[in-house]
C-alpha cells in the first residue's frame, strides 16, 4: 500500500497556556512566535506589570521538535508544579503543568497577588481546522 500521511505523527504545533485570571489573556506559542519573553518590562511579549516580577521574568521556547522549554531570568522567582527553577537555568515544561511567578501555588498566589499576577496551566495549542478536517476519527 501507498504510505498515507495521515498515519505520520503530527509535529507539535505548540501550546497554549491557560490563565487562571481575568486580567489575564491566556498565552499562545507556536512556531509562528517561537520565543516569548514574560515580564513587567513594556518590551515583553506577556506583560506583568506587578512590581515583583522583573522586567524580563522567564523566556518561554518551542523547540523545533515540539518541546516546551522555560528560561528563568528573574530576581523572584517562576516556579513550575511548585518548585523553583533556578535563576538562568532552562527546564521541560510538560503539558498539564501549573507555572506560577514569585510563589510555589496558586493558593500562595491568591493570598498575596490576588489577581494582579497570573498563573497558567499548560496545554496543546487548538488545532487548525483544515488539520482537524482532514483527518476524521483520529484522535
Amino acid at each position: 500500500g501507498t504510505n498515507s500521511p495521515i498515519c505520520e505523527p503530527m509535529p507539535r504545533r505548540g501550546f497554549r497556556l491557560l490563565s487562571d485570571s481575568p486580567s489575564f489573556a491566556d498565552l499562545l506559542i507556536t512556531a509562528d512566535k517561537a520565543d516569548l519573553v514574560v515580564g513587567r518590562s513594556i518590551h515583553a511579549d506577556y506583560r506583568i506589570a506587578n512590581a515583583q516580577i522583573s522586567g524580563t521574568h522567564c523566556t518561554l521556547r518551542l523547540t523545533p521538535s515540539g518541546r516546551l522549554k522555560l528560561t528563568d531570568t528573574s530576581s523572584n522567582g517562576t516556579f513550575v508544579n511548585g518548585r523553583e527553577i533556578a535563576r538562568f537555568k532552562t527546564v521541560d515544561v510538560r503539558r498539564g503543568s501549573t507555572i506560577t511567578f514569585l510563589v510555589a501555588s496558586v493558593d500562595e498566589r491568591d493570598a498575596e497577588y490576588g489577581d494582579e499576577v497570573p498563573a497558567f496551566t499548560v496545554c496543546d495549542a487548538p488545532p487548525q481546522q483544515a488539520v482537524a478536517e482532514a483527518s476524521p476519527g483520529r484522535e
